[in-house]
Parts: C-alpha cells; structure tokens; sequence
C-alpha cells in the first residue's frame, strides 16, 4: 500500500506538535521524524515522546530520517538505531559515504549489509538514498549498491536528483522500483528553487506509477513524503497533499487511520 505523510525536514523551523497537527489536517497517515532537528540521535525520551504524540494523533511514525553515512563511525549509527526504535520507526534512511571519502562500492556493500544485519534484528530496514553530495549521486549506482547488499532489511529511499531531465527521473523511478520504500517528494529546478509540485505535473504521475506497478505486488508500506516545502505555513502543505493525490489519481491512501 502507498501512503502519504511528510518529512518534518520541511518544517525545522516549528515544534514538533505543530508539525503533527498539520500532518493530521491534511489527513496524511503518517511523519518522517528528522534526526537533524526534531529527534537527535540518541536522545532517546524525545523519540519516545515524539512517538507517542504522533499514535495519539492517530498518524504513523513512517520513518526515521537520519543523515548517517555507511562506514560512519559505529557509536553514530548505535545511536541512530536506539533512537528509531524509541520511535517505533519501520524505516531508518541512510546514505552513502562522501564523495572523497574513497570507499569502494563492494567495500560499501559490505558495510552496508552489517549496518543491515543490525537494524535487522530490530525489524528495521535501512532506505539508503541518492544524493549529489555522496559517493551514490545516481540512479545507475544506487540499483548496483543495492544489488550488491542484497539484504531483506536494506531499501530504496527515492528521491528525484537535481538536475535531471524527465527522462532521467522516470528511468530512475523504473530501474528501483522493485526495491523502493519511501519516495521523498518533492520539486526543486536547477537552482535548488523549490517550487509547487503542480508545476511538474508532467513527471511525478510517471514517477509514481512506476513504484505502483511494483510496489501493489507486495503486502509492505510504500511511503509518499513530502519534504522541503516553499514555506513553512500549513496552507502550503494543504495545497501540496492536495497536488500529491491529484498527482496519484487518488491511488495513495491520505486518510489518517482512526484509533
């Protein structure tokens, strides 16, 4: 099943429960708790309140959105780990080590499928990530590093990487598709601009329906989470969790579950 939620990254400027409240207006069925702002790693009675607060709010806790690099430093990623499962967290996001940081791919692997033993033990999956600033910057490595770990607990968190063409992105969608978890949306031009996600109407049904196509052949969550809004004011999150189900022809579930 597809659901919709959002990553409290776009909000590191609001408190946690002004956060849940507009996660619960917008009828969104779960929240991506950031590690950076609102759940320090390791902190582990602000997970477990956060957690708390969100089951009250009869949303989800969708994911734990960690910035821990693979081959980071142990104490770092023991800490990220104590602190998703404070948070009852199903999902922990990753990336990959730096771009210098001269780590091969298959010595990555290795880590990685370490790192993915642990979390697994937990019932946790780590959903390693793209990023232009990490030794994994495209799709076409992403899959290979996948494929390479090889492990039930280690996952594709799928975001659109900046400067790609549709072309590109929907190839990307397709390629990792089978092994997708989350998808963070969200809608950036060349400059980092943020924009609404109506203005790229014409990609993200295609980026969407691609995960569909896999994703109904399983009995796991799929996320949908929107991050990095123009604003922080909950008009403009009303008006994109509006924008994602047109954009889904109403397939994703955004009706909060009732407790």
């Amino acid at each position: 099943m597809l659901r919709g939620g959002i990553s409290s990254v776009s909000y590191r400027n609001r408190k946690a429960a002004e956060i849940i409240e507009a996660a619960r207006k917008t009828r969104f069925s779960g929240i991506e708790w950031s590690s950076d702002t609102h759940a320090p790693p390791g902190d582990l009675r602000i997970a477990e309140n956060l957690m708390m607060a969100t089951l009250r709010a009869g949303l989800t806790v969708s994911a734990y959105g960690s910035f821990h690099r693979i081959g980071g430093c142990a104490e770092e990623f023991a800490a990220v780990l104590a602190s998703a499962r404070s948070l009852q967290a199903p999902n922990v996001r990753v990336w990959a080590a730096p771009r210098s940081g001269g780590l091969l791919l298959a010595s990555m692997a290795e880590t990685a499928r370490a790192l993915a033993d642990e979390a697994g033990k937990f019932g946790i999956t780590l959903c390693i990530e793209a990023h232009e600033r990490s030794a994994v910057d495209r799709y076409e490595t992403l899959a290979e590093l996948v494929r390479l770990v090889a492990h039930p607990f280690f996952r594709v968190s799928w975001a659109p990487l900046p400067g790609l063409g549709k072309v590109e992105l929907l190839e990307g969608a397709a390629a990792l598709a089978p092994e997708l978890t989350l998808i963070h949306v969200r809608n950036w031009n060349a400059g980092y601009d943020r924009r609404p996600l109506a203005d790229k109407e014409g990609t993200w049904p295609g980026i969407i329906d691609a995960f569909l196509a896999h994703e109904m052949k399983t009995d796991l969550d799929h996320w949908a989470l929107i991050e990095y809004l123009e604003d922080e004011s909950t008009r403009t999150l009303e008006r994109e969790a509006q924008a994602l189900a047109t954009l889904v022809s109403r397939r994703i579930q955004t009706e909060a579950p009732t407790v």
